[in-house]
């Protein structure tokens, strides 16, 4: 079963912020790791238990894939076939700040 990738608001603000963070290094290589981590996230579409279950929190079906240093969460929706990209953000900010 292939299943459907939809994006939070709130994945897409931090989606921005880190492209825009690296931008301001270097703005080639923040559209290409922009684009990685879209293409990380999509490839959830096809596989999406593979990720790692956030034991954070429980119940909510939370779970997370890694690319590099950066986190995207994600809860799988399996009676409606979705996958939905709840947050990204890097690994080195204290996650108790973060909502979900």
């Amino acid at each position: 079963m292939v299943y459907r990738i939809i994006w939070a608001p709130r994945a897409l603000r931090d989606l921005a912020e880190i492209i825009g963070y690296i931008k301001r290094d270097d703005p080639r290589i923040a559209r290409k790791f922009g684009e990685n981590l879209i293409v990380k996230a999509e490839s959830l579409s096809t596989f999406p238990e593979r990720g790692v279950v956030v034991q954070k929190y429980p119940g909510k079906n939370i779970r997370q894939i890694a690319l590099r240093a950066y986190r995207i969460t994600y809860r799988i929706q399996a009676e409606l076939a979705v996958v939905e990209i709840v947050r990204i953000w890097h690994s080195a900010r204290n996650e108790s700040n973060l909502e979900i």
